[in-house]
């Protein structure tokens, strides 16, 4: 190269230098004629170079001539879309935890994830405003027949309290078909699952003292009891209590794991493989192209009703009871279609 172009060349740099450094990102030509003690046409041989081939992602040229007020020529270097950052990240991140939270016709958490939302916003500025208005058609959660959150409402913001104080709360619990019974609870942890709220705490009534999942909206008159505090477990962890098992059941019934063997039709393996099965043990195959999937995990009835979710797609191999189970459900299933 040389030593004219070379200087050309550090020249064109430090114009660029300066424009991305000027608040306007821009320079009159006449301007940097004078400075860089060029002659005028000079500069813009330079500016036509550099929008012949300095151009962004989408072949557009990062710098251009621009006429400003009398007419007066200026170098620019464009605004372009607002630098992506975390925080969009985080907005976007939050707001769609927000609408997790909010299926079911909304609740507490998500009110107050949503204005998390919207602080984030506050932080982000001007800039990014076309970003933010993109992140509502970008994001979006899509729940799942959600439970009906309304109605738990003042059941939630008292446990709330409650949870992060580590207080104690008495309340009626209703199981299905059953009258109400009181409860005395140490609460632990607030479950988000399948767009419903799940209470785990230790049952303390007397002779019962154990762990229990409850259902927020089978809890009715939850009150803290005044002047008591307990403290966790030092090795409590709410992922433990549910291991390599299916939903939200615990307890003795539910602790054991077995071996279960289920045989996947062809047609929905590449489904089923894409999922990240509790227990999962291997594939392997079985005969006339279906694949057997192995698990060791509990017994419920969240995997019996997986397991019926697949319909004639899937087969129970092993253990017995557990085809003995699925086969009695599907005959009383058909049988109320039969004429």
């Amino acid at each position: 190269m040389s030593t004219e172009r070379h200087s050309t060349t550090l020249q064109i740099l430090e114009l660029l230098r300066r424009l991305e450094s000027s608040r306007e990102r821009a320079m009159p030509i006449n301007r940097v004629a004078e400075e860089f003690e060029v002659n005028r046409r000079t500069v813009i041989r330079w500016v036509e170079a550099l929008e012949a081939g300095y151009l962004d992602e989408d072949g557009r040229p990062l710098v251009v001539r621009e006429r400003r007020g009398s007419g007066e020529a200026w170098v620019c270097l464009p605004r372009r879309d607002p630098v992506l950052t975390a925080n969009i990240f985080q907005y976007a991140a939050v707001r769609a935890a927000a609408l997790g939270l909010q299926a079911g016709q909304g609740s507490l958490l998500g009110d107050c994830a949503e204005d998390a939302a919207c602080r984030i916003i506050d932080g982000l500025g001007g800039p990014a405003a076309p970003l933010i208005a993109r992140v509502p058609t970008a994001f979006y959660y899509r729940a799942f027949a959600p439970k009906d959150l309304r109605a738990v409402e003042d059941t939630l913001d008292v446990l709330l309290g409650a949870l992060l104080r580590c207080r104690a709360v008495t309340f009626d619990y209703t199981r299905p078909g059953k009258e109400p019974i009181p409860h005395q609870v140490n609460p632990y942890t607030l479950v988000t699952y399948r767009d419903g709220l799940y209470l785990i705490g230790l049952r303390t009534s007397p002779g019962t003292e154990r762990m229990r999942i409850y259902a927020l909206e089978r809890i009715s008159g939850l009150e803290v009891v005044r002047g008591t505090r307990f403290s966790l477990p030092e090795d409590y962890d709410p992922a433990d209590l549910f291991g390599d098992r299916f939903g939200v059941f615990i307890g003795s019934r539910f602790d054991e794991a077995v071996t279960v063997e289920l045989a996947f039709d062809p047609r929905v393996q590449t489904v089923a493989r894409a999922r990240c099965i509790p227990g999962t043990r291997g594939w392997s195959p079985h005969r006339d192209g279906w694949e057997k999937l192995t698990l060791e995990i509990p017994l419920s009835p969240e995997l019996t009703s997986w397991i019926l979710s697949w319909g004639e797609q899937v087969e129970v191999l092993a253990p017995a009871s557990l085809r003995q189970e699925v086969a009695r459900v599907l005959s009383n299933a058909a049988s109320r279609y039969q004429t």
